[in-house]
């Protein structure tokens, strides 16, 4: 509960990360609590992160890049919120626990012995 308030108290989750992460599951968390995301599209955050519907790709490693994206959703409310209702209908297209069990079973089956 406390984290989920955390997400609905927030107008925009940055991921700042130059690491490039595996996939970025706080991302996610944001877009499934309507949050558009901020962050350096780098590694599997490339696979959710969509500039200009999930949130904001800022330039990989360059903190005004950074920067500019966060302040143009504080700035512009109605635009954080437009991309936030995007990542949270991708959150539901394509990364729900359901969608994921028919691609884990897809891979399954591919492996399974004739």
């Amino acid at each position: 509960r406390a984290l989920a308030q955390q997400y609905q108290q927030a107008a925009v989750v940055a991921m700042p990360s130059l690491i490039p992460e595996s996939f970025g599951m706080v991302g996610l968390e944001a877009m499934h609590h309507r949050r558009p995301v901020v962050g350096f599209a780098s590694g599997g955050m490339t696979e959710w992160l969509r500039h200009g519907v999930s949130g904001l790709a800022a330039d990989w490693g360059d903190p005004q890049s950074l920067a500019l994206a966060l302040r143009q959703l504080i700035m512009q409310p109605q635009y954080a919120s437009l991309l936030g209702q995007q990542g949270y209908a991708l959150v539901l297209q394509e990364f729900s626990p359901e969608r994921h069990l028919q691609g884990m079973q897809a891979l399954l089956n591919t492996m399974a012995p004739s």
